[in-house]
């Protein structure tokens, strides 16, 4: 039996390799198409649940525009990866629009800061107006600076790689600026959580709850102050959402630095998740249970502070 020849294992090698990237890239075609009719289906809930649209509520603002940036990024991100599987080749200048559209994603996902900022402004009750609060506006503009700042070094030092032999391109940034971003991003997400959280758990009532939480009668601290469930669940989402949130990013950019780069269906794959994970966490951290006045019968609990103003009547 004739052994194959060195240049026919090479082939064979090389029609292994295409044959699995082509899996891949079919496969992160399909779950962009997942996504893009999740998000899709979120920003219709969120568009149609708006009842009067003069005046609407700031932080409805900001829900309907990350959800917005967030499906328009997975839809381009959807017609990119279907022009690559209809057999169009890549060529430098596709390459370098993939990239400037993952390095977009990436700032349109922090527009949950902003978010964030607005639940810690209102659950601090401030009877201020925003632009009269010194807490709000510091934060505000340290968000909006700052990234803006480092979203110009990123469209500045963004590098992409078009391989014109194998039709292969790469994405990335240079560790200049990949190693910074990851610090900031760490420290901004601590720091935002915590500014929300912090007077939150300070409420008696959530004191109650995180002391005695399996109980609907008073305890011994706050004898009047019975457990809320509803604060409890609130702090709790809030603290995992941002911890998912932080885990997520560290994880995508840190990936990014040890590859030196990403192809352009894996950097896509990674914006995707990412986006998915700050919708859903949007939603799942500001829709209450409906169980929750069924778990505590009966008793005056602390009143919830309402996080987003004007939803209900919007």
């Amino acid at each position: 039996m004739m052994l194959p020849t060195s240049a026919t294992a090479h082939g064979s090698t090389a029609d292994t390799q295409s044959t699995k990237a082509q899996f891949e890239q079919v496969l992160s075609l399909i779950i962009t198409t997942i996504l893009t009719a999740f998000l899709g289906n979120l920003l219709r809930q969120e568009w149609f649940a708006v009842k009067h649209w003069r005046p609407l509520p700031w932080a409805r603002q900001l829900i309907l525009l990350i959800y917005l940036s967030a499906f328009l990024f997975v839809f381009a991100s959807w017609t990119v990866q279907i022009v690559f599987e209809a057999g169009i080749s890549m060529s430098a200048m596709g390459c370098s629009m993939a990239g400037t559209l993952c390095l977009g994603a990436y700032v349109g996902t922090k527009l949950v800061y902003l978010f964030t900022v607005e639940k810690a402004h209102i659950i601090r009750g401030a009877t201020k107006a925003r632009h009269r609060s010194k807490l709000y506006t510091c934060n505000t503009i340290l968000m909006l600076g700052t990234y803006g700042f480092i979203t110009m070094f990123n469209f500045h030092f963004r590098a992409s790689y078009y391989d014109s032999a194998s039709d292969t391109c790469v994405i990335g940034l240079e560790r200049a600026i990949l190693i910074p971003i990851i610090v900031f991003d760490a420290l901004v997400n601590i720091y935002l959580t915590s500014l929300f959280l912090i007077p939150l758990l300070k409420l008696h009532s959530i004191q109650a709850s995180i002391l005695r939480p399996w109980t609907i009668g008073s305890n011994h601290r706050h004898p009047r102050t019975p457990p809320n469930v509803r604060l409890r669940r609130l702090a709790l989402r809030t603290f995992l959402g941002a911890l998912l949130t932080l885990t997520v990013s560290l994880t995508n950019l840190s990936v990014l630095v040890a590859l030196g780069g990403e192809v352009v269906w894996l950097c896509l794959a990674c914006c995707n998740t990412d986006i998915l994970i700050t919708a859903f966490l949007i939603q799942w951290t500001n829709t209450s249970p409906k169980k929750v006045a069924k778990e505590t019968p009966n008793v005056e609990a602390q009143p919830m502070p309402d996080l987003t103003p004007g939803l209900k009547d919007s």
